[in-house]
């Protein structure tokens, strides 16, 4: 499989909005995904006897260094 791989970041937040509160407290999650990952992830679940290999490129941008 080539193509596509994503690292989604996901923030979730502990309380609702209270006005001019600069802060909440929450969690922020790094998720991996992309179209061709979820497609390898799958394959490599049906337990065929075939080896799934997933190919991505690599990008260098300011989310990078977060992984």
């Amino acid at each position: 499989m080539i193509g596509g791989a994503a690292i989604d970041i996901v923030s979730k937040s502990d309380s609702l909005s209270q006005g001019s509160v600069g802060f909440h407290m929450g969690k922020v999650m790094l998720n991996v995904g992309g179209t061709s990952r979820n497609i390898s992830e799958c394959l490599g679940r049906l337990g065929n006897a075939a080896q799934v290999v997933c190919v991505s490129n690599v990008g260098d941008d300011e989310f990078t260094n977060l992984v």
